[in-house]
């Protein structure tokens, strides 16, 4: 399944749109930790150190684990979004 972009899967495609929507500052707080995004990229939803903790929160929250985006914020020294990567 691809999005409109040679190669590019659906979920890399909401991904890299995800980065789009949110701006850098929207990551400060979450430095050092997984993210998980809301499909359409526009709201981070959950947060943990690890990926086990964060899908376990969002099961308890009601979410679907499947039908988020997830993503790791870099340290102190830097925080990066999927639209430094392209």
């Amino acid at each position: 399944m691809s999005s409109g972009r040679k190669g590019e899967t659906v979920i890399a495609h909401l991904a890299r749109n995800a980065a789009i929507c949110l701006p850098t500052e929207a990551y400060r707080k979450y430095r050092g930790q997984w993210i998980a995004l809301s499909a359409d990229g526009t709201s981070i939803i959950a947060s943990a150190d690890n990926l086990r903790t964060l899908e376990e929160r969002l099961v308890a929250n009601g979410e679907d684990p499947e039908k988020v985006i997830f993503d790791r914020v870099e340290g102190d020294d830097g925080v990066l979004g999927g639209a430094e990567f392209l």
